[in-house]
Parts: C-alpha cells; sequence; structure tokens
C-alpha cells in the first residue's frame, strides 16, 4: 500500500528529529511504548504492515533517538489490557523522573493499526483517544508525544 510509505517515512523523520534535539538541561530519560495490531474487529480487512511498521519504529528510536531498548514497551499485536497497563507504567515512570531534581522525561506512544472517529481499534477491543490523552498527559513528562498511524486518527487532535 503506498500510501502508507510516507506516513512512515514522516514518522521517521519526526523520530530522528526528536532524538537530535537537545530537550532542556538536565538528564533527559526517555521512555516509550510502541504498539500495533493488523486486526481492527468486525468489518475491517486486516493490515499486513501494521507490526512491520511498528518494529521499525522501535529500531529508529533505539539507532538514532538515543532510547535503550529496556526504555520501550514493544506491544505488537496489541490488545487494550496490556496497552493500559503499558501506558500507566510508562506514566508513574515519567512522573517518578520529573519529581527528581534535575531530571526529565520524554515519551512517546507509537501506534500502528485500525482506528475509528472514537480510538484505537485492537482487534474486538478499543482503546479511545480521550483514555490516551489522559494516560499521555498524566505523565507529566516535559516532552509528551503521541504518534497514531491509523485511520481517522486525526480526530484525536479536534479543535476545541
Amino acid at each position: 500500500m503506498r500510501a502508507r510509505r510516507p506516513a512512515a517515512l514522516l514518522c521517521v523523520a519526526l523520530l530522528a528529529l526528536l532524538g537530535s534535539a537537545d530537550v532542556a538541561r538536565g538528564a533527559t530519560h526517555r521512555l516509550a511504548v510502541v504498539a500495533s495490531q493488523n486486526l481492527g474487529g468486525p468489518g475491517t480487512v486486516p493490515l499486513r504492515y501494521a507490526d512491520a511498521d511498528a518494529h521499525k519504529v522501535r529500531e529508529v528510536l533505539v539507532e538514532l533517538c538515543g532510547f535503550s531498548r529496556g526504555s520501550i514497551r514493544f506491544l505488537p499485536d496489541a490488545g487494550r489490557t496490556e496497552l493500559i497497563r503499558a501506558l500507566s507504567e510508562m506514566a508513574t515512570r515519567a512522573r517518578a523522573v520529573e519529581a527528581a531534581p534535575g531530571e526529565q522525561a520524554l515519551v512517546v506512544l507509537y501506534y500502528s493499526g485500525h482506528a475509528d472517529r472514537d480510538g484505537l481499534m485492537l482487534g474486538r477491543s478499543r482503546v479511545t483517544f480521550e483514555e490516551l490523552d489522559r494516560l499521555v498527559e498524566g505523565s507529566g513528562a516535559t516532552v509528551r508525544l503521541q504518534l497514531l498511524d491509523a485511520c481517522h486518527a486525526g480526530t484525536a487532535t479536534r479543535v476545541k
């Protein structure tokens, strides 16, 4: 599918810039959740490259962006429970980092898969955009980035 390639290239470019950016003074702790799901549930066509795209993004985070493998939760074929758990754990770690003097956290959520106007479609389960925002924004990290490579994911950024 040609349409996915420009999105993946844009994501890689953004992550490379992120890796080279001087976020601020002090120690920056990079944390990420990289998730994918080829299945969107009833009425959707299985995707072919969501898991492969997530794998590539994980490699970019490690090779170009200064993330250690241990700081990335990699969730191919993600389900609701494991995605919520991983985001909650990332938020808890980020809050602990931010509480320490001179320390800051940079958190990244990358998701490749199906979505609709309300949220991510994870096989027969879902995570709403509101839940994602609550977990990522609630991390208190100095830098918070959500990269959602999915149809209708643009509705996550509705103008208020």
